[in-house]
C-alpha cells in the first residue's frame, strides 16, 4: 500500500527538496478535491499511480497554493494531434497513439498513470525501445504538456506506414528507422486543451453549434493566457517515473 507520503519522500530525493516542500502539495490538492480526503495513519487510503501522478504534475507547474487548480488543469488535458510534429494529420496521431496502445480521448492524468504503472509492472521495455528518451514536459503558464518516447520496435510499423500513406510525396519528413524497427528520433505525443479536442470531435460529427462553442473556448483561452509574457516549461524524465513507479510494484508471491 503506498502513502502520500512515500510519494513526498520519493519526490524529495529526487527533486532536492525537503519532504515537507512537497507535504504542502499533498495538503493543497486533497484540499482542492484532486486527492481524495483520507484518515491519517493506518486506515488511510492507498494512493495510486494516478494520484501519484497528479501530485507531480502540481509540482512541475509552479506554487503548491495552486496545486489543485494547476493539476486538475493539467491532469484533464487531452492527447491531441500537433501541427508541429505531425502536420496535424489525424492518421498520424491516430498511429501514435496505437505505439501505446492508448485510445483516442486520453487525458494526461490517464497517460501518466499507466506509463507509472508500466514501470512499475517492470514492462517498460514492453512498450518502449528505451527509456532513455522517455521525458513528459508541461508548461508552466498554457494548458499544455508533451510526452515524449521510442515506442518499442514492434509498435512502429503502423507509424511508419502512416506518415507515407498521409505524404506520399514527402519523403524528407518521413521518420525512419534501424531495420531492426527502431526509430532514430522520438515520438513527441501532445496534450491540450479539452476545447482542442472538442473542436475536432464536433467536427467530424458535424455538430455545428458544438464545433463553434468549442472554438469560441479555445480562442478565449489563447487570448487569456497570452495576455502576458510569461513563458517556461518544466520537464521530468525516467528517473521520475521509475522512481515513483518502485512504490506501486507489486512483492513477488503476495500479489500487494
Amino acid at each position: 500500500m503506498t502513502s502520500a507520503n512515500q510519494i513526498n519522500e520519493v519526490l524529495s530525493r529526487l527533486r532536492g527538496a525537503p519532504a515537507a516542500t512537497f507535504e504542502a502539495y499533498t495538503r493543497s490538492l486533497r484540499q482542492g478535491g484532486v486527492l481524495p480526503a483520507t484518515k491519517r495513519g493506518r486506515g488511510a487510503k492507498p494512493m495510486t499511480a494516478e494520484d501519484a501522478g497528479m501530485i507531480l504534475l502540481a509540482v512541475m507547474r509552479g506554487a503548491n497554493t495552486k496545486a489543485a487548480e494547476n493539476a486538475a488543469e493539467l491532469g484533464a488535458l487531452i492527447a491531441a494531434e500537433d501541427s508541429l510534429d505531425s502536420f496535424g494529420n489525424e492518421s498520424i496521431f491516430s498511429a501514435k497513439l496505437q505505439t501505446l496502445d492508448w485510445e483516442d480521448g486520453i487525458t494526461l492524468k490517464q497517460a501518466i498513470g499507466r506509463v507509472i504503472g508500466t514501470f512499475a509492472d517492470a514492462q517498460e521495455h514492453e512498450l518502449f525501445a528505451t527509456t532513455s528518451t522517455l521525458r513528459l514536459e508541461v508548461d508552466r503558464y498554457f494548458p499544455a504538456a508533451a510526452l515524449t518516447f521510442t515506442p518499442h520496435p514492434d509498435k512502429t510499423s503502423a507509424y511508419l506506414e502512416a506518415w507515407k500513406a498521409a505524404l506520399p510525396d514527402a519523403k524528407q519528413v518521413w521518420p525512419w528507422a534501424s531495420l531492426a524497427g527502431v526509430l532514430h528520433n522520438p515520438i513527441r505525443l501532445s496534450f491540450k486543451h479539452p476545447s482542442r479536442h472538442a473542436i475536432r470531435t464536433s467536427f467530424e460529427a458535424g455538430e455545428t453549434e458544438e464545433n463553434r462553442s468549442a472554438h469560441d473556448a479555445w480562442h478565449a483561452l489563447i487570448r487569456q493566457r497570452t495576455a502576458f509574457d510569461l513563458h517556461g516549461t518544466e520537464a521530468i524524465t525516467a528517473s521520475t517515473i521509475g522512481g515513483l513507479a518502485s512504490l506501486f510494484r507489486k512483492t513477488k508471491g503476495t500479489g500487494d
